[in-house]
This record gives C-alpha cells, sequence and structure tokens, in this order.
C-alpha cells in the first residue's frame, strides 16, 4: 500500500510504530512479570545492568502523539525508544526485591537446553524461552530515530512498575485510600512491603 501512495501529491503517510514490552495495568504481561519478580524465582544474569526493552504504555502514548504531530516526513517503521531500564531494575521495581545474579554461563546453558527441549516439540515452548531469555540477558539497545529527532517520551517505566504490580504481585488487598503509610505511600497499609522497597534502593 505504501509502495502505491509514495509517488502521490497528496497521499497518506502511513509509518509503523514498533512498540517494545509494554507495561499496563490490567496487561496479563505485567501480572506475569510481577509474579516472578515478587517470587523465589526472581532472577536475572550477571549484574542485572543490561539493558531490556520494558516500557510503559504511558510513555508509548506520548511516543505516539509525538509521532503523529512531527512535522517532518517519517520512516516506513518507528521503534519505540528505549526507557533506561534494566533487567535488574525492572524485577526491583515490580517486585520490590532484590532478584537473584545467577552466573552468565549458567543462565546460558538453562536457556540453550530449554530451546533444545523446544525443538524436541516442534518449538512449542520457543515462545515462554525467549520471554526468560530477555527478563535474564535483557536486549541491546540502540539510539534510533526518536533520539535523532529528540522525539524522547518521559521515562516512567521505573515508576509505573513500582506502583502498578508491587500489590499485584504480593496478592494485597488495597486498603481504604485514607492517608499514607509512614513511607509515604498512599496505594494500601502495607509497611512492611514499602519498608523493604526503601531498603533496597
Amino acid at each position: 500500500m505504501r509502495a502505491e501512495w509514495e509517488n502521490e501529491a497528496h497521499a497518506p503517510q502511513l509509518t509503523v510504530l514498533r512498540a517494545t514490552s509494554v507495561m499496563g495495568s490490567g496487561r496479563r504481561t505485567t501480572r506475569l512479570l510481577a509474579k516472578f519478580a515478587s517470587s523465589v524465582f526472581s532472577s536475572v544474569a550477571g549484574d542485572g545492568t543490561a539493558p531490556t526493552p520494558v516500557t510503559s504504555v504511558k510513555a508509548l502514548a506520548q511516543f505516539a502523539v509525538a509521532v503523529g504531530q512531527f512535522p517532518e516526513p517519517l520512516p516506513a517503521v518507528i521503534l519505540q525508544p528505549w526507557e533506561g531500564a534494566t533487567t535488574g531494575s525492572v524485577l526491583r521495581d515490580a517486585g520490590r526485591r532484590n532478584p537473584l545474579q545467577l552466573p552468565p554461563f549458567l543462565a546460558r546453558a538453562v536457556i540453550d537446553a530449554g530451546y533444545w527441549v523446544s525443538r524436541l516439540a516442534n518449538n512449542r515452548f520457543n515462545g515462554a524461552i525467549r520471554r526468560l531469555e530477555v527478563t535474564w540477558f535483557g536486549q541491546r539497545q540502540v539510539p534510533g530515530w526518536a533520539h535523532e529527532n529528540g522525539v524522547i517520551p518521559e521515562p516512567t517505566c521505573k515508576r509505573y512498575c513500582a506502583r502498578r504490580t508491587c500489590h499485584s504481585a504480593s496478592k494485597i488487598r488495597a486498603g481504604n485510600g485514607k492517608g499514607r503509610n509512614r513511607y509515604g505511600c498512599g496505594l494500601c497499609r502495607c509497611t512492611a512491603c514499602c519498608a523493604e522497597y526503601v531498603r533496597i534502593r
């Protein structure tokens, strides 16, 4: 379709905005992340400083608006920019605990073994294994169109994970919303959770 339009004088411009791993309230992906991050299995490969493509739905919305208002011609495909999250920071924010740091060679061996088993099952488990691989090792991020043109949304992934996933992860019922605890949190009455979060930060 784009090929048919691109030579017409007043043709509409078609651009694909590729989102990454978007966290949002009510999303199954976010619930699964919170569950993993708050469990004893929460872990990363190495020291947890590898960049991860996890982003927030708020940043995606801001970026979509900014791209739509950009006054110059757009490329055919635009990738949502990195918000600065790392494999370790995402799990700490979502689970309010420090993830276990696995030796990279051990984590890689587990991933390779998983892909081998998946091939025997007609690649049935490839999706789940890939998600674990990105959780452990992250994904390399490079500056793209958004950075080159200064179209960068406000980084909200860290705040969003901390606010939205903590209590769904630990299955704590929200309080009545009156006042805040001594850590300044108004989400619930769980001071133990907030105390742990303050400690590891």
